[in-house]
């Protein structure tokens, strides 16, 4: 019979039999084969859309991969190899993998249209007329013009030969 303090969820450091309740370890492996199902079906929908482009055939692998990771760490815990009061970290891995496969089905249903290249109307060059006024020292030393004093703080010299 169970006393008053013994808890269901969480270490029992009084248990004779297990380490970790019985519950906790039922609802990881219902999660475990919630991220599992959800890898395989995102796996197969990236095969499936593969043919549209390349990088589904790359989250394919990915999954793949993040699916091995979770097996492995999964065997771990399973023998031992990683501490009992470290299973949160199999519900965190978990969460990131199905975090993942809904990220992946959106990426995968959810594309994006190829925007037409976009052309740059055509340049036309505008010329204006030449009016064939030209600046030379005689008309820059002439009297006729006269610049205002701040326009040129020192004083023009005509060249010397």
């Amino acid at each position: 019979m169970a006393s008053k303090d013994s808890k269901v969820t969480g270490l029992d450091n009084n248990a004779i039999y297990y380490e970790v309740s019985p519950t906790i370890i039922c609802i990881m492996r219902l999660y475990n084969c919630l991220a599992l199902l959800m890898v395989l079906i995102a796996f197969i929908i990236c095969l499936v859309k593969g043919h549209d482009s390349d990088s589904n055939y790359l989250l394919a692998c990915n999954l793949v991969l993040s699916g091995l990771i979770a097996i492995v760490v999964n065997w771990w815990y399973r023998r031992h190899e990683l501490p009992a009061d470290k299973y949160w970290y199999i519900f965190l891995l978990s969460s990131v993998i199905i975090f993942q496969t809904i990220t992946t089905d959106i990426y995968v249903f959810h594309v994006l249209p190829t925007a037409a290249p976009t052309q740059h109307p055509p340049i036309t060059l505008t010329t204006k007329p030449y009016t064939g006024t030209t600046v030379t020292w005689v008309t820059i030393n002439s009297s006729t013009i006269t610049p205002p004093p701040s326009a040129f703080p020192f004083q023009l010299m005509p060249p010397t030969n």
